[in-house]
């Protein structure tokens, strides 16, 4: 949780998340891609183009789903 955003390639990690996960696995995932308005959190990766591969990666692997007990948490299958 909360350390996507801290790496160069996140898109890079979901492919390594689909490659160990089997079809009854669940991945709890959280990130924050923002520097902040006066760069408060200048470790997160922020680049647009980053931010931009990384939600089309994740679409394209996984469905977000609702878990019954963690509800606010992004769960995720593979698609």
């Amino acid at each position: 949780m909360d350390v996507l955003e801290h790496l160069p390639d996140p898109s890079h990690q979901i492919d390594i998340f689909n490659n160990v996960m089997d079809n009854n696995s669940i991945a709890l995932m959280n990130w924050y891609f923002y520097k902040g308005e006066n760069n408060e959190y200048p470790f997160h990766i922020d680049d647009k183009e980053v931010v931009e591969n990384f939600f089309k990666k994740l679409q394209s692997k996984f469905t977000e789903i609702f878990h019954p007990i963690l509800i606010t948490a992004r769960s995720y299958k593979k698609t």
